[in-house]
């Protein structure tokens, strides 16, 4: 049996999950012009830098500026300015190493849009391929199957009501098809993501803020219903990766942001969710993610204590924490009693080194050479998080109520 650990802790304590650098959130570079702040950017993890186009700035309204991120250096570089009209509430995706961006509001006209773009980062140009034959939207699904080569969009809204739509765009052909429409509300600012033969869509923004979640099956143009998210959630950021699903960040019911944020993982293979350890703050609306080679980016957004937009950037070494969490598969242990009186004992066969305990401020009350029984019957009544370390430096963390 397994057992479950560090991944039930409570989200507000996940700021000082694990004591070695994988698993928190680290400052990076802000974007260029950072003081305007930035919601709804696109952007891409291509190669070996990140990418960031479009979006809104607090001065400059909706935008055409193109950056690029070099993590070797975290450093920004100034792009030439995407050639389509300024816009927002775009969206967009990667495959075979180029990136794809449509849709959108552009404060040029007032207008909602529906064209498609692709971005080649060995030549630096773009091409304008073929609009949608569909309505013109904002924050829709946008999500290429990298299985079948084909990008799916739908959902959104037009200004005047959100959609429920569902279309397929086929990148080898440059041709748009309309399928099954979507099973859920109409909704805008949902998410989404491709994993292996399934697209996945749901949560986002209708007559409420939304939980629900569905599998779309190219194969048959089917839709069946997957298991609820931990919460309701809209207008944050998500990707798929290693075979996951991950939804980071956004606003909770009534469009209120949460302190902590979330940060959810969604396992297509057993059909549920698991929590992570979120950023750090209050949730942001509409920010931005890429993943460069293991390690994701986040960045922009409105942030939900100040209510400002914001460029500041951080990261999470994602992939090892997807390694680390496997290796904790394979040192089964259990605390007990727990809650306790501060005495407790530890079951597993794992070669653990250290053993520390941590309050919920992040400070070390004790740090020991592991044993597998402790005495913290002089520590206050509270939670705190017990880190034990392995030989080569994994840090695994479990809860631990002291009464």
């Amino acid at each position: 049996m397994k057992n479950v650990y560090i991944f039930t802790i409570a989200l507000s304590f996940s700021l000082f999950f694990g004591a070695s650098a994988q698993h928190t959130w680290t400052p990076k570079a802000d974007l260029p012009n950072a003081n305007l702040g930035r919601h709804h950017p696109v952007s891409w993890g291509i190669g070996d830098y990140g990418y960031v186009v479009t979006g809104t700035t607090s001065q400059l309204g909706t935008t055409n500026d193109f950056f690029r991120y070099d993590p070797s250096t975290d450093s920004w570089s100034v792009m030439d300015n995407f050639p389509g009209l300024r816009r927002s509430f775009s969206i967009g995706d990667v495959y075979n190493g180029e990136g794809y961006l449509g849709f959108g509001f552009s404060q040029t006209g007032n207008t909602v849009l529906n064209d498609l773009w692709k971005y080649n980062p060995t030549t630096d140009t773009w091409t304008q391929l073929a609009s949608c034959p569909c309505q013109g939207r904002r924050h829709p699904v946008f999500s290429i199957n990298q299985n079948n080569g084909k990008l799916y969009v739908g959902l959104g809204d037009n200004l005047q009501m959100n959609l429920r739509d569902w279309w397929v765009y086929d990148i080898d052909t440059d041709t748009w098809a309309e399928l099954e429409t979507f099973p859920g509300s109409r909704r805008h600012h949902p998410f989404h993501f491709a994993i292996g033969d399934y697209v996945f869509a749901g949560l986002g923004h209708g007559t409420l803020i939304y939980d629900d979640f569905y599998r779309y099956n190219p194969v048959d143009s089917s839709w069946n219903t997957a298991a609820l998210s931990p919460d309701v959630r809209a207008a944050g950021t998500e990707f798929s990766y290693n075979g996951y699903g991950f939804v980071l960040s956004g606003d909770a019911q009534n469009h209120l942001p949460t302190n902590p944020s979330i940060f959810w993982r969604y396992n297509p293979d057993n059909d549920t969710w698991s929590s992570m350890p979120p950023h750090p703050g209050f949730s942001r609306w509409a920010p931005g993610s890429f993943i460069v080679n293991g390690t994701l980016y986040f960045f922009a957004g409105q942030d939900g204590g100040s209510q400002n937009l914001v460029g500041s950037m951080f990261s999470f070494e994602l992939e090892s924490y997807l390694n680390t969490e496997q290796l904790t598969a394979d040192m089964p242990f259990t605390i007990y009693p727990n809650p306790s009186k501060g005495v407790i004992s530890i079951d597993t066969d794992a070669a653990f080194t250290r053993v520390k305990l941590v309050d919920k401020t992040g400070k070390t009350i004790t740090d020991m050479p592991f044993s597998k029984h402790l005495d913290f019957g002089s520590v206050a009544k509270g939670l705190y998080m017990l880190q034990l370390t392995t030989p080569n430096g994994e840090v695994v963390v479990h809860k631990l109520v002291i009464q």
